[in-house]
């Protein structure tokens, strides 16, 4: 009798909801996105050495580029503070949008990514490119090339 006081007259009268979830588009729209990390499998030959961190020969005025994802279907490429070349436009738009079940991003300026995650602070993306598309790849294989956004600081 004891133990069901307790759970029906003692417990809370409400049961809060868990917050509702955010969508793919939501959460992808939220914020700019700025590449954090690259890695690319197999490995790739960058002056003699063989790496996986295609992050590191990036040159220093792509490593403060960002992305912008706006739920209408739109979305913008920012050059950022460091312009590669002084010509350059500062922002470049394109159209993007899911494809299979949300799992894949695609954007219309020819870019398509398997979405491998998707939170409220980080992105990973990845693509499958041959040897010729890949700086210091072989013409032989086919690269998976992984990279990971987060919201700059």
């Amino acid at each position: 009798m004891v133990l069901v006081c307790l759970l029906v007259f003692c417990s809370p009268e409400e049961v809060e909801e868990p917050p509702k979830a955010e969508t793919k588009a939501e959460l992808l729209s939220s914020a700019v996105w700025m590449v954090a990390s690259v890695e690319i499998q197999p490995a790739v030959e960058i002056d003699g050495k063989q790496t996986t961190d295609y992050y590191s020969i990036f040159i220093p005025c792509l490593k403060d580029d960002l992305t912008k994802y706006n739920r209408d279907g739109t979305g913008y490429y920012d050059v950022g503070d460091a312009k590669c070349e002084p010509d350059e436009p500062q922002q470049e738009s394109f159209t993007w949008w899911f494809e299979n079940d949300k799992t894949r991003l695609v954007q219309g300026d020819g870019f398509e990514f398997v979405l491998e995650h998707l939170d409220e602070n980080k992105l990973t993306l990845s693509e499958k490119l041959s040897g010729s598309e890949v700086v210091g790849g072989d013409a032989n294989k086919i690269y998976t090339i992984t990279a990971i956004h987060l919201h700059p600081k």
